[in-house]
């Protein structure tokens, strides 16, 4: 029978991460805690953004109840060969080539809101989980006495809790006052000049294009006796060259052409950006049609497709030197929110919500010791997810072909050195289990406890 006491649980923020470890923490047998998710936004939606589950995440889609879900949403669900396959070509000139290919393992594409929507249903199930909209964090106190956190809301309501997570995107308010908390604590305030994000010195144009339209345009483009667009004999096309790329692939049951075009201005990178600037909606792209006019056709083809695009200043969190302080942790984008270039932002998210469900749910959890508990989840944690982003900026610099390599203070111009650098990426990334980090920090939680 576990001893594990129940606790308070309060996860900000109903995306993937937060979702992730609500449904963790309702694993059957594990713990009697009372989890709460609160979600700023008033109903779940989202738009234009596709989302890829590969690798380890998968078994930890298994291992919570998720497999059956996802499976059903994959779009190659009817299809013999389920490998991830990514096709990329130096297309920034009128005749492209293939400068890569790669495999990495079975690969599950989807759209955002379905993601979220078939987490939603399966918390459902269990009377434990809440999931509360239209609850926006306003502050987090801290009883100094009982170590108990006072959790406001922007529509004036307050809760309590014993462990309060921020899944909160890469804002998060959650890891303000986390790091804000630890600078007093530890008294050094320069933790808090680590809370806002910065931009990476990249901006995203992102757009999920009907199929029907897609081929209209692609006719239109390359004439009326074009075979089909080659988006649709590929799992992943990514057309890059120096400055730009544009990764596309087919999401919702093949419906939309999800697509991502990448513009890059290194000499930004590190800025902080105001708010009106990190996202617009509906923003024309016709200059894109001019910026992309001399590369190859089936490039152009996607380009022109686009109309309007939802535009992101890619935003990344400094690196910070740890996920959870007493009982405060950051999870997701809210730790450790990356450049998006291997598709693994919430691939990572994912792995950090199991790891910490897992641990939060481990015999011998009480409110004394949690914080034991969150700090072996951080330092477990921490080193694969930091990786994973540095990995991430890398591989956008490489199919950018701004990369520079150790030592030299030039980009990269061979083509075979840069494939190497990217296949090297691409196969470390999805290699080891999930399970491997529970069971260390599992015993990370154990030992400390027993000192």
């Amino acid at each position: 029978m576990s001893t594990t006491q129940p606790l308070r649980i309060a996860i900000i923020g109903a995306g993937p991460s937060g979702l992730a470890l609500a449904s963790t923490l309702a694993l059957e047998n594990e713990s009697t805690h009372v989890v709460t998710v609160y979600e700023a936004a008033s109903e779940l939606r989202e738009v234009g953004a596709g989302v890829t589950i590969s690798g380890r995440t998968l078994g930890i889609a298994r291992a919570i109840g998720m497999e059956d879900a996802f499976n059903e949403m994959d779009q190659y669900k009817n299809q013999a060969d389920t490998v991830m396959k990514a096709l990329s070509r130096r297309s920034d000139k009128a005749e492209g080539h293939v400068f890569c290919y790669t495999e990495f393992g079975r690969g599950i594409s989807f759209h955002r809101a379905q993601f979220r929507d078939s987490f939603a249903r399966h918390l459902e199930k269990f009377e434990r989980i809440e999931l509360k909209l239209g609850k926006r964090l306003a502050n987090i106190e801290r009883n100094p006495t009982t170590g108990e956190y006072s959790v406001s809301f922007a529509d004036g309501t307050v809760v309590a809790a014993d462990v309060v997570v921020g899944a909160d995107g890469y804002r998060s308010p959650t890891r303000h006052a986390m790091l804000s908390f630890a600078a007093d604590d530890l008294k050094q305030p320069v933790l808090n000049n680590l809370a806002p994000a910065v931009f990476s010195g990249q901006w995203a144009y992102r757009a999920a294009i009907p199929v029907d339209h897609f081929r209209e345009t692609w006719r239109r483009v390359a004439g009326p006796n074009a075979g089909e667009h080659r988006i649709f004999s590929e799992k992943i096309i990514n057309y890059c060259g120096v400055g730009h790329h544009i990764p596309t692939y087919l999401i919702a049951g093949r419906t939309l052409v999800n697509t991502i075009v990448f513009v890059t201005d290194l000499s930004r990178e590190g800025e902080f950006l105001p708010e009106s600037e990190h996202v617009k909606a509906d923003v024309d792209t016709a200059h894109l049609v001019e910026m992309f006019k001399g590369w190859e056709l089936e490039c152009r083809g996607v380009v022109e497709a686009i109309g309007k695009a939802n535009l992101w200043a890619i935003n990344t969190v400094q690196q910070l030197p740890f996920f959870a302080h007493e009982r405060i942790a950051v999870i997701g984008d809210a730790a450790h929110a990356m450049q998006t270039h291997l598709a693994n932002g919430a691939n990572q998210g994912i792995e950090d919500a199991y790891v910490l469900g897992r641990v939060l749910n481990a015999p011998g959890v009480t409110r004394d010791n949690v914080h034991l508990a969150l700090q072996a989840f951080s330092t477990t944690r921490m080193p694969r997810a930091q990786a994973v982003a540095k990995a991430s900026r890398d591989m956008g610099m490489l199919t950018d072909w701004t990369y520079t390599f150790p030592g030299e203070d030039s980009w990269g111009t061979d083509e075979d050195r840069q494939r190497e650098a990217v296949i090297g990426i691409q196969e470390w990334v999805p290699k080891g289990d999930a399970d491997d980090e529970v069971k260390v920090a599992l015993d990370t939680f154990q030992q400390a406890i027993s000192l």
